[in-house]
C-alpha cells in the first residue's frame, strides 16, 4: 500500500484545531489531537432548490443581501427598465416601497436594509439611490453615467461601481471606477481586461470600496473568465482564471467567498456556477434554469441564491447550498 506522504508529498500533520478553510489542499490529510480524529479535505460542489416566486418580472436591476434576507430592485422588461423592489425572506418575496428612477442593467450594493443602487439604462444613467430598508432615497449622482456596470458594497456606505458602457465611447467598453464614501463619489483607477485596453462591462462584483473583486464580463467577442482584484487603490489581474465563462451573470458573497451564477448572452444564457474560494476557482452544482441578466446574492460561496433573469423573462428563484466549498470531516 502507497504511503500517504509518497502521495502527497507530506506527512499526516497532527494539530490541535483543524486546518481553516483555504489553507489545505483537497485531499489532504491531518490528525486533530482535540477531538482524536484523523479529518479530510474535501470540497461540495452544493446543490440547488426552487425558491419562492418573485411577485416582478426581473431584468438586470440591482441585487443584494444573503439568501434568506435579499433585496430585489429595479430592472425589468427593456427598453425602460422599472422601479420595483421586492425583499426576500428565504421563503417568499414581498412587495417593498418603489425607488424613484426606473433603470435596468446597473449597478448595486449592500445588504436588504442597507444598499445602494447607482447608474443604468435607459437613458445611460448617473442617478443613485439609498435604500434604508424602507425607502429609497435619490442622492449625489456618478460622475460617468454608464450601463454594464458591476457594483458592490457591504452597506450604502462604501460602494464600489466599475466598469461599463457608452456605446458612443471609443472603445464603446471602459474601465471607469468610482467609490462611494456614503456622500459622494470620487473617480479612481480604472478597471483594465482584454484587447486595446477595454475594460469590463457586463461584469459582476463583490466586496467594498476598498477590497473587491469583479468576475468575467465581455471581452469582445467573446465572455471572460478573468477577474481583477481591488485593493482599494489599484486593479490586479487575478493569475487564476474561472472554470467557467461569464458576463450578463451575478453573484453572491464576499470578495474571498463567492458564487458566479449563471450568465451568458441572451437569449441563450447559461446554468454555470462558479465558486471562489479566494484563493482557486471551481466549478459548483449547475443552477436548474437556464438565463442571463440574472439577480443573485448571497453571504459566501457556500449559500446563495439566483433569480429573474431572460429565457423567457422569469420569476423563478433557486437557492444555492453547500456544507463548506472547500472544508473537512471526521474519517476516523
Amino acid at each position: 500500500m502507497s504511503e500517504y506522504k509518497s502521495i502527497k508529498g507530506i506527512s499526516i500533520q497532527e494539530v490541535s484545531a483543524d486546518i481553516p478553510t483555504g489553507n489545505a489542499f483537497e485531499g489532504q490529510v491531518w490528525y486533530n489531537t482535540t477531538t482524536n480524529k484523523l479529518r479530510v479535505r474535501k470540497s461540495d460542489p452544493g446543490s440547488w432548490s426552487t425558491g419562492g416566486l418573485k411577485n416582478d418580472n426581473y431584468i438586470s436591476g440591482m441585487a443584494a443581501g444573503t439568501n434568506t434576507a435579499t433585496i430585489a430592485a429595479f430592472g425589468g422588461v427593456p427598453p425602460s427598465g422599472g422601479t420595483a423592489t421586492e425583499l426576500y425572506d428565504g421563503t417568499s418575496w414581498t412587495t417593498a416601497n418603489a425607488g424613484n428612477n426606473g433603470r435596468q442593467f446597473m449597478g448595486g450594493g449592500g445588504t436588504s436594509t442597507s444598499a445602494l443602487a447607482f447608474g443604468g439604462w435607459n437613458p445611460y444613467r448617473s442617478q443613485t439611490e439609498s435604500w434604508n430598508g424602507t425607502n429609497w432615497t435619490n442622492v449625489n449622482s456618478l460622475n460617468t453615467a454608464r450601463l454594464y456596470l458591476g457594483g458592490c458594497g457591504s452597506s450604502n456606505t462604501n460602494d464600489l461601481a466599475s466598469g461599463g458602457s457608452i456605446f458612443t465611447a471609443s472603445p464603446a467598453y471602459q474601465g471607469w471606477t468610482e467609490s462611494w464614501n456614503g456622500t459622494n463619489w470620487t473617480s479612481v483607477n480604472n478597471n483594465v481586461l482584454g484587447p486595446d485596453s477595454w475594460g469590463i462591462s457586463k461584469g459582476t462584483m463583490q466586496g467594498t470600496n476598498t477590497a473587491a473583486i469583479i468576475f468575467g464580463g465581455d471581452i469582445p467577442p467573446s465572455q471572460s473568465n478573468q477577474s481583477q482584484i481591488w485593493d482599494g487603490t489599484c486593479w490586479t489581474t487575478n493569475p487564476v482564471s474561472m472554470s467557467n465563462s461569464h458576463n450578463e451573470t451575478c453573484s453572491g458573497g464576499t470578495n474571498t467567498s463567492a458564487l458566479i451564477m449563471g450568465g451568458g448572452p441572451p437569449p441563450a444564457g447559461s446554468t454555470n456556477v462558479t465558486s471562489w474560494n479566494g484563493t482557486t476557482f471551481s466549478s459548483a452544482a449547475s443552477k436548474s434554469d437556464v438565463g442571463a441578466q440574472l439577480g443573485g446574492a448571497g453571504a459566501s460561496n457556500v449559500n446563495g441564491i439566483c433569480f429573474g433573469g431572460t429565457t423567457p423573462t422569469q420569476t423563478n428563484t433557486e437557492e444555492f447550498s453547500s456544507f463548506d466549498g472547500n472544508t473537512s470531516f471526521s474519517i476516523g
